[in-house]
């Protein structure tokens, strides 16, 4: 009797762990979401229209229109010889600037031929060059000086 206790043990866990399982690797697709350069998401641009997608890319120098009393942005990014039209709606990163690396959240409206974005993370490579090199520059100069 005993044997069969564990048995149907052994079977309720199987099918725990399957169901663990199914689950985990029915839902890795919704989770997970590579992102895309300006041109391959141009050069692709009919597939991608309307899916919600990951977009890399430099801010475009004075390009950059806000509206704050709506808290909406205009910009452009671009990679190599592709620029794209944004609108983002929100607060957007402190790191946010002219030449940023952003990624781009959000869906591409193929209509108006613009990004939607939903959510934009920016790095500034030069605020954190900057304070690296201080260090760097003040041991060098206090070097020369003696």
């Amino acid at each position: 009797m005993n044997i069969l206790s564990d048995t149907k043990t052994i079977i309720a866990l199987g099918f725990l762990l399957l169901g663990i399982l199914i689950l985990s690797t029915s839902k890795l697709p919704e989770s997970t979401q590579y992102y895309l350069t300006v041109d391959e998401l141009l050069l692709s641009e009919k597939s991608y229209a309307g899916q919600n997608i990951k977009v890399a890319g430099l801010v475009v120098e004075n390009s950059v229109d806000r509206d704050a009393q709506h808290s909406t942005w205009n910009f452009l990014v671009r990679h190599e010889n592709q620029s794209l039209a944004v609108f983002f709606e929100g607060a957007m990163p402190d790191t946010f600037s002219d030449k940023a690396e952003v990624v781009l959240t959000g869906r591409y409206d193929e209509s108006s031929r613009q990004f939607i974005a939903t959510q934009v993370l920016a790095k500034c490579a030069s605020r954190y060059e900057e304070k690296l090199n201080r260090p760097l520059e003040e041991k060098e100069n206090k070097t020369k000086d003696a």
